[in-house]
C-alpha cells in the first residue's frame, strides 16, 4: 500500500509530467517513420498504443522495484533517482538543439551555459552516493552511457 500511495502522490505533485512526456515518445518514436511525424505525434495530446503499453512497463517495473525495497532506502532511491534523472534530461540542453523551429517552449529551451549545469549537477547528484558511494558511481556511469546513447538517437532520428 505504501508503495502505491508514494507513486500516487509522485504522480499528482509533478502532474504526470513525466508519464505524459514518456507516453509522447513512445508513441512517437514507436510509431513514426519521418521526422516531421514524430514531431506531430509528440504535440498531439491523445495516447497510443505505444505510449499506453509504455506507461503500463514503467509504472509496473517501478511498483515491483520499490515493493522489494527496505522502507528508508526507498525513500532515499526515490530522491535520488528522481533528481538524477533530472539532471541527466537538463544536460541536453547543454548539447542538443531545440526541434521545433516554434512552439510554446522555444522562447525558455536555449542552449545551457556549462556553469548553469554544474550547479544543477551540485544539487541533483550527490544523493547517488548516500549509503554506497560504489553504486554511485555505477550509477554515474551507466546514466552517461545511457544519456550519451539516447542522445545519439534523438539526433539522428529528430534532430536534436
Amino acid at each position: 500500500m505504501a508503495v502505491l500511495l508514494s507513486m500516487a502522490a509522485t504522480l499528482l505533485v509533478t502532474g504526470a509530467f513525466h508519464e505524459d512526456g514518456l507516453a509522447d515518445c513512445a508513441d512517437a518514436f514507436g510509431g513514426a517513420y519521418t521526422r516531421e511525424d514524430a514531431l506531430r505525434i509528440m504535440h498531439d495530446s491523445r495516447i497510443g498504443a505505444f505510449g499506453a503499453i509504455a506507461l503500463i512497463v514503467v509504472l509496473a517495473l517501478k511498483w515491483q522495484i520499490l515493493a522489494t525495497m527496505l522502507p528508508l532506502r526507498t525513500a532515499w532511491i526515490i530522491v535520488a533517482a528522481h533528481a538524477a534523472s533530472r539532471t541527466f534530461a537538463i544536460s541536453y540542453l547543454c548539447t542538443l538543439d531545440y526541434v521545433r523551429a516554434e512552439g510554446k517552449a522555444k522562447p525558455v529551451v536555449q542552449k545551457m551555459r556549462a556553469s548553469a549545469f554544474v550547479l544543477t549537477a551540485l544539487f541533483g547528484l550527490p544523493w547517488l552516493f548516500w549509503p554506497d558511494w560504489r553504486l554511485g558511481c555505477v550509477m554515474i556511469v551507466a546514466l552517461g552511457v545511457l544519456r550519451f546513447a539516447m542522445g545519439r538517437y534523438f539526433v539522428k532520428r529528430i534532430g536534436g
